[in-house]
C-alpha cells in the first residue's frame, strides 16, 4: 500500500511539473519575443504565439486535476496581462511590447523558483 501512495504521490508531483513546465515554455516564448532585437533583426511574435499561451489559459481549470494553487495564482496574472491584446497590438505597440515583456519575465521567475526541486520529466497532456 505504502509503494503504491509513494508511486502516486510521484505521478502527482510530475503531473504538477509537467504543467508548470509547460506554462513556462510559453510564457518564455512570448517574453523572448518581445524582448526586442537580436543580432539587429527584430523578433518576430506570431499570432500562434499569443493563441497557444490563450489555449493554455482557457483550459488550465480542466488540466489543474491537482488543483496547484500557485500555479493557478500566476495563471490568473497571466490572463490579466494578456487580456484585452493580441499579437497586432503587441507588435505595432512599443509600450504594451514592454509591458507585456516586464508581465512576462516577472511571472517566468517567479514559476521558475516554484520549480526548483520538483522532478522533471517532459510530459504533454492532450487539451
Amino acid at each position: 500500500m505504502a509503494k503504491f501512495q509513494n508511486l502516486m504521490e510521484q505521478a502527482r508531483q510530475e503531473a504538477i511539473a509537467a504543467l508548470r513546465g509547460e506554462f513556462v515554455e510559453l510564457v518564455a516564448n512570448i517574453a523572448d519575443k518581445v524582448s526586442g532585437a537580436e543580432d539587429g533583426k527584430p523578433k518576430r511574435l506570431r499570432d500562434a504565439a499569443v493563441e497557444n499561451l490563450r489555449d493554455f489559459l482557457d483550459s488550465f481549470a480542466d488540466r489543474n486535476i491537482f488543483e496547484d494553487e500557485q500555479l493557478a495564482e500566476l495563471v490568473n496574472q497571466c490572463r490579466t496581462v494578456i487580456s484585452g491584446t493580441d499579437a497586432n497590438a503587441i507588435r505595432h505597440s512599443s509600450l504594451v511590447k514592454e509591458n507585456l515583456h516586464s508581465s512576462m519575465t516577472n511571472l517566468l521567475k517567479t514559476i521558475e523558483s516554484s520549480l526548483e526541486g520538483v522532478p522533471r520529466r517532459k510530459l504533454r497532456f492532450a487539451a
